[in-house]
């Protein structure tokens, strides 16, 4: 039987009313405290609660509200976010964008669940979204599908670049050139997170395949900041046999390593090459413009709206869809042939 609001109101101690109020977002006259909703909306999940659809839309039965979950609008997602509202839109949806800041992965989702009555979720690389299975596992069971962005957990449908293929065009292109002796700044915990370990593995392949040396202290652990890659940058810089060339897989963290070398007076592309991945606006005003390796950010918004869309209006749900993008090589005015 289905939780009422009623059933939510016994447990929290609370009069009908209030928790009407908090589900609903509705102001009172005398405010709720925060407590109290955390309380209310804690219990609605417990419940597995879900709210009646809006009166607008009550001849559908449908909100027609999608949520997008993100730790922050960086320049990476800016394009894809873009997408998403202008395909969302295009399919009669209505987007809730919702930054984590400093709010727990569950006060969101019960945000999203019982005050937006949303029909599903998008969630963009969140670093907050590690080991989550009690939440997934909690909007299975009300039929909330879900679609990650630029992420992979378990069996959850995902939009994707190859990580591998980009990693390796990035140190295919700077062989290419004629450096034997390249560096990589990776992305975090890159023994055990999916995105930057594939890579640093496809940076691996590329010099195997051409007979390169992978040395290990020319492997330098980032966390896709602009901080990182600056001082990583440093550390490289002052090693005793410097490389020719570096790959940050991400970047943020390749204008950090350019503002790096530059402050060492260390000449890109003339002393050292440089190579990112990601193809943020910033890259290309860069001084000098950044080679790097491209997503196609737009391509993979509108792709994340059409496969929740079709999980969301699709009667048999498939949880093991998986769509991967390709990338792709911008050379720019970072790298040169040695």
């Amino acid at each position: 039987m289905a939780a009422t609001l009623k059933d939510i109101a016994k447990k929290a101690g609370v009069s009908i009313t209030t928790v009407s109020r908090v589900i609903n977002n509705k102001d009172s006259v005398i405010p709720i405290k925060e407590d109290t909703k955390n309380k209310v909306l804690e219990i609605a999940s417990d419940l597995n609660y879900r709210p009646n659809i809006n009166a607008r839309s009550l001849s559908t039965k449908k909100s027609y509200n999608l949520g997008l979950i993100l730790d922050y609008l960086d320049p990476y997602f800016s394009d894809i976010v873009n997408s998403i509202e202008k395909s969302s839109r295009e399919k009669n949806y209505n987007l809730i964008l919702s930054m984590l800041n400093n709010k727990s992965f569950e006060e969101i989702i019960n945000n999203l669940l019982y005050q937006s009555s949303i029909e599903g979720i998008l969630i963009g690389g969140t670093k907050k979204l590690i080991k989550k299975n009690k939440i997934f596992n909690k909007l299975k069971k009300l039929n909330v599908p879900i679609v990650l962005i630029a992420h992979y957990f378990n069996d959850i449908p995902s939009i994707n670049i190859d990580d591998f293929k980009g990693g390796y065009l990035a140190a295919e292109h700077l062989v290419e050139l004629g450096h034997q002796k390249i560096a990589i700044i990776t992305g975090p915990d890159y023994k055990n997170r999916k995105d930057s370990s594939q890579r640093l593995m496809g940076y691996k392949k590329a010099l195997a395949e051409h007979s390169i040396e992978i040395k290990e202290d020319y492997i330098y652990e980032g966390n896709y900041s602009y901080h990182s890659g600056y001082q990583q940058m440093k550390k490289i810089l002052k090693q005793r046999e410097k490389p020719t060339a570096v790959f940050a897989a991400e970047d943020q963290m390749a204008l950090g390593a350019l503002k790096s070398a530059y402050e060492m007076k260390i000449k890109v592309p003339e002393d050292i090459s440089l190579i990112g991945f990601d193809n943020i606006i910033q890259s290309r005003y860069a001084t000098p413009s950044l080679t790097t390796v491209s997503q196609p950010k737009r391509e993979m918004g509108r792709a994340a709206i059409n496969l929740l869309v079709d999980l969301i209006e699709a009667e048999d749900r498939e949880y093991k869809k998986q769509q991967v993008f390709k990338p792709r090589l911008i050379i720019r005015e970072s790298t040169a042939s040695i």
